[in-house]
């Protein structure tokens, strides 16, 4: 199949005359997905999310098992607070065996110039056929989840000497398991915003998460290691082979600490963290279902609420405010050097 981008542009002004009653405003972003079968259902969800909110030029490439790629196009439009139209241009390109429809000179040529480039990237991150890089070229921010990339390629130590490299590229992150992960990380940092456990944090002896899936509790472990400035013991080798994780780590003056993980679930299953401190009492974080966490140490217990945004929730705040992800990238940097 050749694409002719002349036509596809022109189908598409001929559908938003048909579907917008007034005024359309213009796109504000290129949105391009990336999805395959078992992935299409939750870029779905994501761009239905977009819907109604944010004017955007959709370009979706899923995977097919047909000989030939194919291309069709429409638009969905909704009337603002203003009575103008904000629509959704699509462009769905079905990549058959011929692998045309994946092909950067097949859609890049669609992508409205002048505008953020947004990737939504739902297939595997390495492998033989690997269009990431060119890919990345276009893009502006990357949107992609680490958790469903693990599933799928199941490599932990691939996965993020991957992850570490793109980090370095000019290429703004966006990762939906971080995102995840990242409420657990401010209840954590709130509890030693207390001055006795900020004197504690020299003396903490282990860190043992209980529950949630591999990938969370990896992004997890890593970003304490991150901020706790742990590096890989020398003499100790790691133990990584999911669902369990075992980090054994050298703090300041060669001082271990062990980083693990067990008993790996869903995140609306409930975990645990234990942080175990050499000389004193644990500090307990226990998040249950319904979006909220117990706080307990040695002196006192406490509730809070811990959000689970859901994936259309964390691409629209990305689309909001376009941003490098400075502890994203120090964090999966530094689970490379020790995964």
């Amino acid at each position: 199949m050749i694409f002719d981008p002349a036509r596809i542009e022109q189908e598409l002004s001929e559908i938003m005359v048909r579907n917008s009653p007034t005024e359309a405003r213009a796109s504000l972003l290129n949105l391009v997905v990336f999805s395959t079968a078992d992935s299409k259902p939750q870029a779905d969800a994501m761009l239905d999310a977009v819907l109604g909110k944010r004017a955007a030029r959709v370009i979706h490439i899923t995977g097919s098992d047909t000989p030939e790629s194919d291309v069709t196009v429409s638009a969905r439009c909704y009337l603002d607070h203003s009575n103008r139209s904000v629509c959704l241009q699509e462009v769905v390109i079905s990549n058959g065996r011929d692998g045309i429809g994946a092909a950067v000179s097949s859609w890049a040529p669609l992508l409205i110039r002048d505008i953020p480039v947004y990737v939504v990237w739902l297939d595997t991150i390495s492998g033989e056929r690997d269009l990431l890089p060119k890919t990345v070229d276009l893009a502006d921010t990357l949107v992609f989840d680490s958790e469903w990339t693990l599933r799928i390629e199941q490599d932990p130590r691939r996965l993020f000497a991957r992850l570490a490299d793109l980090s370095h590229n000019n290429v703004a992150l966006c990762d939906i398991a971080w995102h995840r992960v990242l409420p657990l990380c401010a209840v954590t940092a709130d509890c030693f915003d207390n001055p006795q456990l900020q004197q504690q944090v020299e003396s903490i002896a282990a860190v043992e998460l209980d529950g949630a899936p591999p990938q969370f509790a990896a992004l997890y472990l890593g970003w304490f290691a991150s901020r706790l400035h742990l590096l890989a013991a020398e003499d100790s080798a790691p133990d990584s082979s999911a669902p369990l994780i075992q980090w054994n780590l050298s703090a300041a003056e060669n001082r271990r600490v062990r980083l693990s993980h067990s008993a790996a679930r869903p995140i609306e299953d409930g975990m645990q963290v234990n942080i175990r401190f050499s000389g004193a009492a644990d500090l307990q974080i226990r998040a249950l279902s319904g979006g909220c966490a117990e706080v307990e140490d040695d002196t006192e217990s406490s509730t809070c609420v811990l959000p689970q945004p859901s994936d259309g929730e964390i691409l629209l705040k990305e689309i909001d405010g376009m941003r490098h992800d400075h502890i994203y990238a120090e964090t999966v940097r530094r689970i490379d050097t020790f995964m």
